[in-house]
């Protein structure tokens, strides 16, 4: 759908400022089913996927029964010198905190198991929140972050990955739990696509339009809707403290970029996991990682 930059004053439209440029436009009606974009730097001011809280909660629902079986149930059979090694996702974090490396241990817990479930009870809290006349504004604003750890489908990349690895030293078969884990990673990114947390604010704490003056209006870069602060400052929809921007964004960003270069070639070419086999050293790279799987293994590489 196409919007127009505002070029005159508009008393009764509907106000709206990127949060990504600050531009502000009018934003017409836009069904369920359409996008908008920004006029001037074109970033998706409203998206056309959105389900309806009861296939989100038909979603969750289902997520929650799988989520027991894809943790605790062996994804892998490892048979190593005689021994049979049963690799579960719960299982193994246990067992990385065992051996010291608590750091790891906890992101891979947090990313696969602690987000996930913090999904599922945001979508439940809407629900039943919204029926008892409860405070929505924490569980949504939580939403939108927690989208971004849930990491189940980078997981099973890495049990792709660490399978072809480990198959020249042990045989391997599937787990009871890999079918699982499977399905809980098709549906939580299905949940994920459409879970549409702006639409969300707006079913539940839907906005007058704005008749201010221009100049006043801003945007909430938590929840993205445009208005005047209240008393204290805040968005009137999320009340998070609202400016007009971040001081020194640009430049943030920037010196976020120059480092994220410099620091790609070390962090492609210096090894990443060093295997011991026989009394033999094995060090492993991003790069070389890659070359040994595209030798038989194009799509995982």
């Amino acid at each position: 759908m196409k919007i127009h930059a505002i070029s005159q004053p508009l008393p009764h439209a509907r106000y709206q400022r990127c949060p990504q440029c600050d531009t502000l436009f009018s934003l017409p009606d836009v069904k369920s089913h359409q996008s908008a974009y920004c006029p001037r730097c074109h970033a998706q001011i409203i998206s056309g996927r959105d389900w309806s809280m009861t296939r989100l909660t038909v979603m969750a629902a289902m997520i929650m029964v799988l989520m027991p079986i894809a943790f605790t149930l062996p994804l892998v059979d490892i048979r190593l010198l005689g021994m049979r090694i049963n690799a579960s996702l719960l299982g193994g974090v246990i067992q990385m905190a065992e051996q010291g490396n608590v750091l790891t241990a906890s992101m891979v817990a947090f990313c696969t198991i602690g987000a996930p479930v913090a999904l599922v009870a945001g979508i439940g809290y809407l629900t039943l929140g919204h029926r008892l006349g409860m405070n929505l504004r924490p569980v949504l604003l939580m939403l939108e972050k927690v989208k971004e750890w849930v990491m189940l489908d980078i997981y099973l990349v890495g049990i792709a990955v660490a399978s072809i690895k480990v198959q020249d030293y042990a045989s391997l078969e599937v787990g009871y739990g890999l079918a699982a884990y499977l399905t809980l990673t098709l549906l939580s990114l299905l949940t994920l696509i459409h879970l549409n947390v702006e639409q969300l604010w707006e079913h539940f704490y839907p906005q007058k339009q704005n008749t201010t003056a221009r100049d006043r209006l801003q945007v909430c870069l938590n929840c993205h809707n445009t208005g005047e602060p209240d008393a204290r400052g805040r968005c009137p929809r999320c009340h998070t403290p609202l400016d007009f921007r971040r001081r020194h964004s640009l430049q943030k960003s920037w010196a976020a970029l120059i480092a994220s270069i410099v620091l790609l070639i070390p962090a492609n070419l210096l090894p990443i996991s060093v295997v011991y086999l026989n009394g033999s050293r094995r060090e492993d790279t991003i790069f070389s990682g890659i070359l040994g799987l595209a030798s038989g293994n194009i799509p995982v590489a």
